[in-house]
């Protein structure tokens, strides 16, 4: 995880594999990740609000220190991007595999 700041504050955050995955089976329990996803929303909307009230040049700044985080992440993004669809494809051939009557399957 990296925290974007500005003048010593925490003004954003940037989550990394392990943040993302730890918050979606937080305890394995489906409410404990949609509240963990709850709360990441709720801090994005208040970083936002610091974000506008900041000078232009400070928010080229921090938007600049995303898109290195981002870049420098590149090549794990991608992987579990690609793991993601092809999560998807097996989950969409097993739906339409099961959503296949019996006798549509003989035909």
């Amino acid at each position: 995880m990296w925290l974007v700041r500005h003048a010593g504050e925490s003004v954003g955050t940037l989550f990394s594999v392990q943040a993302a995955q730890s918050a979606a089976s937080a305890n394995g329990h489906a409410a404990a990740a949609a509240a963990s996803t709850r709360d990441m929303a709720v801090r994005a909307r208040r970083a936002s609000r610091v974000l506008r009230s900041l000078p232009s040049s400070e928010r080229v700044a921090i938007l600049n220190r995303v898109a290195d985080a981002l870049l420098d992440s590149q090549d794990t993004i991608l992987a579990e991007n690609a793991k993601d669809v092809a999560e998807s494809t097996v989950s969409a051939d097993t739906t339409s595999q099961h959503a296949q009557s019996p006798q549509s399957a003989h035909a």
